[in-house]
């Protein structure tokens, strides 16, 4: 029978300096480990500064995306003003021409009434009113039709100047 393994004094004294040599490694990577940890905290300060500049910019992105989004609402409703506006100068044209239509229908009854000698003398003065009315609606319809045409012209230039702001707002966006 083989008796258990007793330590002697050498095999304690060499375990003591084992133990010993582990302990000085150990104590010099204490300062290297608080350099660490210190380089560590300064990493983590840094992320903090750049995360917290990031959502500034973020920030600022949104606001930028939110002005743009304004900007072409307006512009979309200054289109629709356009619009508007071209409708409703073809709708005065077109009264123009019907204007014009009811002008030379009034000439062609002139031209009947003459045929009768008694109704014309009456029929032709109520045909020179009617024609005088006639022509002053055709001034009041080509003036309203000129308005109307400035009006676009001036829609219109609002419009190239929204465009524009827009462009440029998305320039400065980007």
């Amino acid at each position: 029978m083989r008796l258990p393994f007793v330590p002697g004094p050498s095999d304690v004294i060499s375990a003591v300096e084992g133990v010993r040599e582990g302990v000085t490694e150990a104590l010099a990577l204490v300062p290297r480990l608080a350099a660490v940890v210190g380089r560590v905290e300064s990493l983590l300060d840094r992320v903090t500064t750049v995360v917290d500049r990031v959502d500034g910019i973020v920030d600022r992105a949104d606001a930028a995306v939110t002005a743009v989004e304004g900007t072409r609402r307006g512009a979309d409703d200054a289109i629709a003003a356009v619009n508007t506006t071209r409708q409703r100068a073809d709708a005065e044209v077109a009264a123009v021409e019907g204007t014009r239509l009811r002008a030379d229908e009034a000439i062609a009854g002139v031209g009947a009434t003459r045929e009768k000698a008694d109704e014309a003398i009456t029929a032709v003065g109520a045909t020179n009113q009617k024609a005088d009315e006639a022509i002053t609606a055709v001034g009041a319809t080509n003036q309203k039709a000129d308005e109307a045409i400035v009006a676009v012209g001036s829609t219109i230039a609002r419009s190239d100047e929204a465009i524009t702001a827009v462009g440029q707002t998305i320039a400065r966006s980007d």
